[in-house]
């Protein structure tokens, strides 16, 4: 059984190439934007910017490889929607609005976290996963099994 530590950041390249990574990190990938309600053109830049054709080719029938760089952004998103779901464990509906509504927060100052990583792309990613897992308590990685975010 594949597993893909979040974020991939060493093993990005090897697991780019790796059908059965990539079809379960896509598949996992798609339920988490729909459970955050993300636009098409947002999924789109969490990605990296595909385009519209490849973004819904992804969608429908999934690839057998992706480049690194969009397997780490995949990684991120799965992994910030693992800690909200840990962070708001009682209430998990919380969770997944969270990323569209507007928070004080240190890093995102009054916008929405989604708002926060499409304009920084993965570098803010990458801020807020460090946040939400200090938040968290640290703890286990969050990994992605199958393509289900679990606590290792």
């Amino acid at each position: 059984m594949s597993e893909l530590t979040v974020p991939a950041h060493g093993r990005a390249e090897q697991l780019a190439g790796n059908p059965r990574v990539v079809r379960e990190a896509l598949r996992a990938y798609f339920r988490v934007v729909d459970r955050w309600q993300v636009k098409t053109d947002e999924g789109r830049r969490l990605l990296g910017g595909p385009s519209e054709s490849t973004y819904f080719t992804w969608k429908r029938k999934g690839t057998e490889s992706l480049s690194p760089d969009t397997l780490t952004r995949i990684s991120y998103v799965l992994g910030i929607a693992a800690l909200l779901q840990r962070l708001f464990s009682g209430a998990p509906d919380r969770a997944d609005e969270w990323m569209r509504r507007p928070n004080s927060g240190p890093l995102t100052e009054g916008r929405s976290a989604l708002d926060f990583v499409l304009e920084g792309g993965v570098v803010a990613l990458d801020e807020l996963h460090g946040l939400l897992q200090s938040d968290a308590g640290g703890g286990p990685p969050v990994t992605i099994e199958s393509g289900h975010p679990t606590s290792a």
